[in-house]
């Protein structure tokens, strides 16, 4: 019984399919595959054979399913899902264009298995339900979905061609982080936002137009043996779906867009897993840490100011020609000031700098890097005694950032920027004086400010009523700004037992071209991670400390990332732990970092001689 039902269904497939169809969609398709497969193993050499097998079988079931639409003679109703997985191929090769052959082959393989069931659906809702309010309905809304689809890809290739890159990682990490002002600035002004938004506007009229004269057509009822095409286009997805998961595609191979997509899950996963581990490994620390003294380190108050895309190369401490930084410049006549001309950011963007300058993490310790397996200055310090102030002029309690995990243990915690989105109010780093004046004096504490700085759009860093010279652009005023706020922590904090204030931004921007920070290709200049870093100590420590004093003459003099400033602040705070390996501190004699070897990027450049990407990411 069951082969005789199986012969009569062949029987009713062979009489709405078309073979010579089928058979030249097939030539053509596997033609431009094979002459791309050609033309990628100019720069890869693998080969894959498995998927590319698994390429080929996908590119035959679309031409199968290409056979049906022509034999019921519905191929023009049908031409915009049959165009779609090739719409989608090119929309990658597009915004990634250093693409693999095995990304290539998996591209086929999901844009086909996903065509399939959309092409599927599109046919029975077009030729098997009646003509009815609802089946109309269904009709507009399977259409519109289909255009939905044309819309965003547009967008995604008009991006590219307009900004000289794509979405990638990168990009969906900065809009992770951002806020509404930040991320509109930074739409209009830097990503042509504008021209995106009327392109955008001019595609989505032409694809209303072209759904709506698709939905105008009307499209037959097929009856009888012509009712069996939508079986055999479907036919072919469950065993696509099972060569699939045997070839690990769903779990490992998504096209490069799809994981793009995904980096903003990925990224909050990774926090909320590190939260679930952080009080299990912190017992881990209480452990270790409790076979060593705890009355280790100095008494006093320790400030650590972490700036905001502050570039050195306009700050006259460091030889720009105009006085954007009068106080800063005033504390070199200071025996107490450390100068350091060769600093540089360990990355680009705020989150993957905290991720390493508040930990143990760094790039050279050849650990993957993230939130995992390390440590944070604030739960050390908080071992040692110490009482810690976390005061930030950045937003810190959003879902995305990395930045709270690494601070939530601190006493006291404060963040402007969300303060001020509940009560509708703007605030400027001079803000934080208030909340710095309610820290209840302690006998050991550590005060970390982190500052909105220098951050993009510039004329927003500082009050309207700010005084700056005329000559002065938007940066340099608000490089004078922050110099003015430095200035005016440095002199609070001084009647509050001041024993060392350390001011290192988190990366530059790359102003002298016109750009903020971006770590893509692309996008990434020198100067973004050119920082300043300057370390001042107080007289009467320095005069306690000595030998402290004759290791960071020579430190200034040494090239340092600010993944080490975890290193370097300890030391400077004589707390001794077996977290910090000397070789990573600029106080050592055996420190290792020299031009030869410093990164930046999380490992993917290097800072000198720097002639291109070198590696993965944190890897």
């Amino acid at each position: 019984m069951f082969s005789h039902a199986l012969r009569s269904l062949m029987r009713s497939l062979s009489s709405v399919f078309s073979p010579i169809a089928a058979g030249i969609f097939a030539a053509g398709s596997i033609g431009v595959f094979l002459a791309f497969v050609l033309f990628l193993g100019r720069i890869d050499k693998g080969s894959n054979p498995n998927y590319f097998i698994i390429a080929l079988v996908s590119l035959i079931c679309w031409a199968w399913a290409f056979g049906f639409t022509v034999r019921c003679g519905v191929l023009r109703r049908h031409l915009p899902v049959l165009a779609l997985p090739a719409a989608f191929i090119a929309m990658e090769m597009i915004n990634f264009p250093f693409c693999t052959k095995l990304q290539f082959y998996c591209q086929i393989y999901h844009y086909v298995f996903y065509g399939l069931i959309l092409l599927g659906i599109d046919f029975g809702i077009a030729h098997c339900l009646p003509k009815n309010r609802l089946g109309t309905l269904l009709n507009l809304a399977e259409l519109l979905l289909i255009g939905f689809l044309y819309w965003i890809l547009s967008l995604i290739v008009a991006n590219v061609f307009l900004n000289g890159s794509g979405i990638d990682n990168d990009a969906m990490i900065a809009i992770s982080q951002t806020d509404a002002t930040e991320g509109s600035y930074y739409f209009f002004h830097e990503n042509h936002g504008l021209a995106l938004l009327l392109i955008g506007a001019g595609i989505g009229l032409v694809i209303c137009g072209i759904v709506y004269c698709l939905w105008r057509l009307r499209p037959p009822v097929l009856k009888g043996k012509r009712r069996f095409a939508i079986i055999g286009i479907l036919l072919p997805v469950l065993p696509l779906l099972l060569l699939g998961i045997v070839s690990n595609q769903f779990a490992y191979f998504m096209p490069p867009t799809w994981k793009t997509l995904m980096v903003n899950r990925d990224y909050r996963m990774q926090k909320k897993r590190y939260a679930e581990k952080r009080i299990a490994y912190m017992k881990y620390v209480e452990q270790e840490l409790d076979k060593e003294q705890k009355d280790t380190g100095s008494d006093g108050l320790f400030l650590v100011v972490i700036g905001e895309s502050a570039s050195r190369r306009y700050m006259q401490c460091y030889g720009y020609h105009l006085p954007t930084t009068p106080f800063q410049q005033s504390l070199l006549e200071q025996p107490g000031m450390f100068l350091f001309r060769d600093a540089y950011a360990c990355h680009v963007q705020t989150v993957k700098v905290l991720s390493l300058m508040l930990t143990n993490r760094n790039q050279y310790d050849g650990q993957k890097l993230g939130l995992t397996n390390l440590v944070s200055v604030i739960d050390l310090l908080a071992h040692y005694g110490y009482r810690t102030a976390w005061l930030s002029n950045q937003n810190m309690y959003t879902q995305d950032s990395w930045t709270t995990p690494l601070v939530e243990t601190a006493d006291v915690r404060v963040s402007l920027k969300d303060y001020g989105k509940r009560k509708s109010k703007t605030f400027y780093d001079l803000d934080l004086l208030k909340e710095a004046d309610k820290l209840k004096p302690a006998k050991r504490e550590v005060v970390f400010v982190h500052l909105w700085g220098n951050h993009l759009p510039y004329q927003n860093t500082y009050p309207a009523d700010f005084q700056a010279p005329a000559e002065f652009t938007a940066y340099d005023k608000s490089m004078l700004y922050n110099d003015f706020v430095l200035k005016e922590l440095f002199d609070f904090f001084s009647k509050r037992n001041l024993k060392m204030m350390m001011y290192i931004p988190d990366h530059a921007d790359g102003v002298s071209v016109g750009k903020g920070h971006d770590p893509r290709p692309q996008g990434y200049v020198h100067e973004m991670i050119e920082v300043p870093f300057w370390i001042y100590l107080a007289p009467d420590y320095a005069a306690a400390h000595p030998e402290l004093v004759a290791k960071l003459k020579t430190a200034e003099q040494r090239i340092i990332t600010n993944d080490l400033i975890f290193n370097l602040l300890l030391g400077i705070m004589k707390i001794d732990n077996r977290f910090t390996e000397s070789r990573y501190s600029p106080l050592s004699d055996d420190y290792l970092l020299n031009r030869d070897n410093a990164l930046t990027l999380w490992r993917r450049r290097h800072v000198f001689n720097d002639t291109g990407e070198i590696g993965k990411e944190g890897e």
